[in-house]
């Protein structure tokens, strides 16, 4: 497309493939149909210095060797005769007249369409000059030597928003908003027609052929109903460029002729896939094909993935283990009218959801089945059990999803989960529902919804299995006793006991002790020493060597709390061994932790570090992202302790952030705290007086006294109230181990008779380009964010919020939003890349100036900050 509008978008792809053309013969622009891989080239061509040594020639399906030769030469500006002869010698002929030209760079756009031929022109032309380079647009790679690959991906997409200003940050809506003014004269982008072409582009996935031809209508059609229509068939309009060739000029055409040119068995592939709506891994693959579980045949499906990757028809939108893909919605749209013109769509989705359901479940977190896991396909085969009123194979496939969400949540999402299913109630066998009872429970308890878990556990205790209903009266009186019922939850743990008395569930059993030494530790009572101990003898009866380290890692936090540091050292030592034998790195984190607190306790500040250090290592490895926030939490304690009182407030603000990913901001009432001393002692009282408020709305929804308690002493030691009310404090709970480092640090403060000192850093102003495109921070140095979009995106958003309320955060999922927002990942990995994000800007500059709160991000309001016309001034 060379219509002369101003090219947007796409100005970090140009200098790639620069850079690549200046070290590379080949280089292939590589992207899904549509995407606007030729509009790349064509950009290239006019604005850039390739435009002088270039020869761009459109590829056809009816090229033959000696009309794509012609084609090539006329694009050069060469003449010469080629006679006839084989076409391996009409190709190095033509090859030789075109690498004679001064137009040593070769362009072959939309190559796919007669692919083979151009394989053989672009060998020849570089083996023919050693000068010339090779550059393609196409949907697949060459598989040529020394071919250098650029990914053209969709355009960047904006979140929903009626800031016009916030908008046009996203590419897609730049090259929107061109398009519909060079259409209509009239058109602009206001607060009220914002939303809805927000909502268009992202309808329209970022894709730039399905943009153009949707903003030539602007002027006929109204936003809303052009949403309307893009929500219901990508590929409805063709584009009406006629400068295009056939093929792409409407995402349709586009997607059949890459359909033209796929094998039959790819085909069936593609078109099989296309039931699984949004991401799925191989094992969802596999289920969709309906294959065995043998080794070749997960050979055949990798490989069949491989080719449908190469061909630009399927993404990989999840790079850690295990991988994950997504097909463009014009894409599985198309491959799903084909398979329901097959006739096998029914088929096809049946059989992948029995297949799920069939599969064992993964039910413990030391289940090596969990390696190959993989949440999201489950999730995809339980909505097509419902939808298709399966009700039995949606029961077992929620029961699995219970492995991930009870592990690292969000416990939320399987609440609304399992209470679809149990509505079904009548229909499932009394075993499925209570188990289904007991998930929903257990997910209310974690995700700090306590009273919510009662009826759920008192359900399952009166249907299926004797270990169900033992399990669940456990987990009721577990629910109570945090509550303060302790009677009550004794009577629990006794009928519990009675029903598996006599039965060899020696499992069952530990368990019941262990619910029950966590209430008698709540409850402060020598009882709780007793359950561990209890527990310890059944596990060792079962052979369960990691639950049995488990308890030994509890009695080892007991002796923590009750001040027997040396035995709690020894045990903890003893726990990490056992853990790296059974290979449970989950609970091998907290056995560092767990370590890590008697250190401190015991002065031993550098050992601490260490051993939180090597939790922190555990816990990212295998992604339980709730104990990584917990381990930070103690980190910024120590840090607190040690007097660092800023690296304090970052340790938190990162402990913060990891528990609201793993929806677990019920359990963050001492992180809260401990921020608020951190600010405090920085100067920021308005900061600290905000952290103790969001510190006792959690500690008020955990409902663990203990935690309450610290909460107020650490209150006491910041805001100075009367120390004569700290005998009553104390009486309200067990001097746990949070409780002796809150004593610990009012006892600080009160050796000091000096107040809070304000940090030494020097706070001048956060100063930002007017076009976003550079920032100085406070301690002086200036950040050059032109070709940093991620950085940029995130500047922009805080800077907005600063300049429309001063002191107000930005909410991390908006901030998702406005930095990534067409990328179709796990929630938990966007925020783990908004932490990157955060992390990076306060390391080259800006860590006075962002801060994190209860709610979110902001720009400190303790730090100036305005904006400057011009360029980046010099460092200061």
């Amino acid at each position: 497309m060379t219509t002369g509008l101003s090219f947007v978008g796409r100005e970090a792809e140009l200098e790639i493939v620069e850079a690549r053309l200046a070290s590379s013969r080949i280089v292939s622009l590589v992207g899904p149909p549509g995407v606007g891989k030729s509009a790349l080239l064509a950009e290239l061509v006019r604005a850039r210095a390739l435009g002088d040594r270039m020869a761009r020639v459109v590829c056809d399906e009816r090229h033959t060797p000696r009309s794509l030769g012609e084609a090539l030469l006329a694009a050069v500006g060469t003449t010469g005769v080629v006679p006839q002869g084989s076409e391996d010698e009409e190709i190095a002929a033509f090859a030789r007249l075109a690498v004679r030209g001064r137009k040593n760079v070769l362009a072959f756009d939309d190559a796919d369409a007669c692919l083979p031929v151009v394989v053989r022109f672009v060998s020849a032309c570089l083996g023919a000059s050693a000068a010339s380079r090779c550059i393609v647009t196409s949907r697949e790679r060459l598989r040529l030597q020394g071919e250098s690959l650029v990914v053209i991906d969709p355009l960047g997409l904006a979140e929903e928003t009626d800031d016009p200003d916030e908008a046009v940050q996203a590419a897609a809506v730049q090259l929107l908003v061109a398009r519909a003014k060079a259409a209509d004269g009239r058109f602009r982008l206001t607060r009220q027609n914002t939303r809805a072409v927000t909502a268009l582009v992202r309808a329209l996935e970022g894709l730039p052929l399905a943009i153009v031809s949707f903003a030539g209508r602007f002027g006929a059609v109204g936003t809303s109903e052009l949403v309307r229509q893009a929500e219901r068939r990508v590929g409805l309009f063709a584009s009406r460029e006629i400068d295009m060739a056939s093929r792409s000029r409407s995402i349709e055409g586009a997607v059949d002729a890459s359909w033209a040119n796929l094998p039959e068995d790819l085909r069936k592939t593609l078109a099989t896939l296309s039931v699984i709506e949004g991401a799925f891994g191989l094992e969802g693959a596999l289920a969709a094909l309906d294959c065995d579980e043998d080794p070749k045949a997960r050979a055949r499906v990798g490989q069949a993935i491989e080719a449908l990757i190469e061909r630009s028809l399927l993404r990989v939108v999840w790079l850690d283990e295990p991988r994950r893909y997504a097909m463009l919605r014009a894409v599985r749209e198309y491959a799903r009218e084909r398979l329901d013109e097959s006739g096998r769509a029914g088929e096809v989705i049946r059989a992948m959801v029995r297949r799920f359901a069939a599969m064992p479940r993964p039910r413990a977190y030391g289940d090596p089945r969990l390696t190959d896991f993989d949440p999201l396909t489950y999730e995809q085969a339980f909505a097509s059990a419902m939808a298709l009123g399966l009700v039995d194979e949606a029961a077992k496939l929620a029961l699995a999803l219970g492995t991930a969400y009870l592990r690292r949540g969000p416990y939320g999402r399987y609440v609304e989960l399992l209470t679809g299913v149990i509505a079904l109630g009548e229909s499932l066998a009394p075993e499925l529902l209570a188990e289904l009872h007991l998930d929903r429970g257990l997910a209310h308890l974690l995700g700090g919804q306590r009273d919510s878990s009662f009826a759920d556990f008192e359900s399952a205790a009166h249907l299926g299995r004797a270990e169900t209903r033992a399990l669940a009266r456990s987990k009721l009186g577990l629910a109570v006793g945090l509550a303060g019922r302790f009677e009550e939850a004794r009577r629990h743990f006794e009928e519990a006991r009675a029903i598996v008395a006599g039965r060899e569930l020696p499992d069952v059993e530990g368990r019941i002790h262990k619910d029950a030494a966590n209430v008698f530790s709540e409850e402060g009572t020598e009882e709780a020493h007793a359950a561990l101990v209890a527990a310890r003898a059944c596990f060792v009866r079962s052979g369960n060597l990691r639950e049995r380290a488990f308890v030994e890692l509890l009695l080892a936090s007991r002796l923590c709390d009750e001040g027997k540091l040396q035995a709690a050292r020894r045990m903890a030592d003893d726990v990490v061994d056992a853990f790296v034998k059974v290979g449970d790195e989950r609970s091998l984190g907290w056995a560092y932790t767990i370590g890590g607190l008697v250190e401190q306790e015991l002065g031993r500040f550098g050992v601490a570090r260490e051993r939180y250090a090597h939790a922190l290592e555990v816990t990212k490895r295998v992604g339980d992202v709730q104990t990584e926030g917990l381990v930070l939490g103690y980190l910024a304690g120590l840090e607190l302790e040690l007097g660092e009182a800023h690296e304090a407030v970052l340790r938190g603000g990162e402990a913060l952030h990891a528990l609201e990913i793993a929806g677990a901001k019920h359990a963050s009432s001492m992180v809260h705290a401990v921020v608020g001393c951190g600010y405090a002692c920085l100067g920021h009282r308005r900061l600290a007086e905000q952290s103790f408020v969001a510190a006792r709305a959690s500690a008020k929804d955990d409902g663990r006294a203990a935690r309450a308690v610290a909460v107020d002493l650490l209150a006491f030691a910041v805001f100075g109230e009367p120390p004569g009310e700290r005998d009553a404090v104390l009486a309200r709970s067990p001097v746990t181990e949070e409780v002796r480092f809150a004593l610990r640090y009012l006892g600080s403060t009160e050796r000091s008779a000096e107040e809070p000192v304000p940090s030494s850093r020097t706070v001048r102003e956060v100063v930002m380009g007017d076009d976003g495109a550079w920032i100085r921070g406070p301690d002086g140095r200036v950040l050059e964010l032109t070709k940093r979009p991620v950085l940029r995106r995130l500047v922009h958003a805080l800077a907005r919020e600063r300049e429309k309320a001063p002191g107000k955060a930005v909410s991390a999922s908006r901030l998702l939003k406005h930095i990534w927002p067409n990328e179709k990942i796990l929630a938990r990995a966007a925020m783990n890349r908004l932490y990157v994000a955060i992390t990076r800007l306060r390391d080259e500059g800006l860590v006075d100036a962002i801060v994190r709160t209860a709610d979110g991000y902001l720009l400190s309001p303790e730090v100036g900050f305005r904006r400057e016309r011009g360029p980046a001034p010099p460092a200061s």
